[in-house]
């Protein structure tokens, strides 16, 4: 994990929502980034990609997925290339 970036705080009832959150599929690519698809709402699905540092998984933030799974992993693979190729970027936390 990068050291120099401090934690942050997040809302308690944000926290709960994301601790209550039921996760429908993980999805992985080159074994370099990830995805998980989870319920945002009633007829929408989020992803939370991470990307692989130094054999850990790193948060990379949230997208929008889709009204199903099958859409979000659609979507993810559509974009897996754009991820990586970001991933690759990055210099490695040391």
């Amino acid at each position: 994990m990068r050291d120099t970036i401090p934690d942050r705080k997040v809302d308690e009832k944000r926290k709960q929502k994301l601790l209550d959150s039921e996760i429908d599929r993980v999805l992985i690519y080159h074994d370099s980034i990830a995805a998980v698809i989870n319920k945002t709402g009633e007829n929408f699905y989020g992803l939370w990609n991470f990307y692989r540092e130094n054999g850990k998984w790193v948060s990379a933030g949230e997208d929008m997925g889709g009204e199903t799974v099958l859409e979000s992993e659609i979507t993810f693979r559509e974009k897996a290339k754009m991820h990586i190729e970001k991933v690759l970027m990055i210099p490695p936390n040391r």
